[in-house]
């Protein structure tokens, strides 16, 4: 039974860091991307976009910090 209870913390772990990296890039990367080429879509670049910006990062680590402490749960 450890082995599936192993290979399922795993595959949850996984998917939680791929969610990670997905709201880093949805919520940082793009953004940034956006305001450094001039997009005319980009938000505009105020305090408040940087904020929002900040809560996807901190979204995202929180994310990955939880894939991480999930594989803490692996049994031998």
């Amino acid at each position: 039974m450890s082995l599936v209870h192993n290979e399922r913390q795993k595959l949850l772990a996984g998917n939680l860091d791929r969610l990670s990296s997905a709201f880093s890039i949805i919520g940082v990367v793009t953004p940034v991307i956006a305001w450094s080429y001039g997009f005319p879509t980009a938000p505009p670049f105020t305090i408040y976009s940087v904020v929002f910006s900040g809560i996807w990062f901190l979204t995202a680590l929180s994310l990955h910090l939880l894939a991480r402490r999930t594989l803490r749960r692996l049994r031998e």
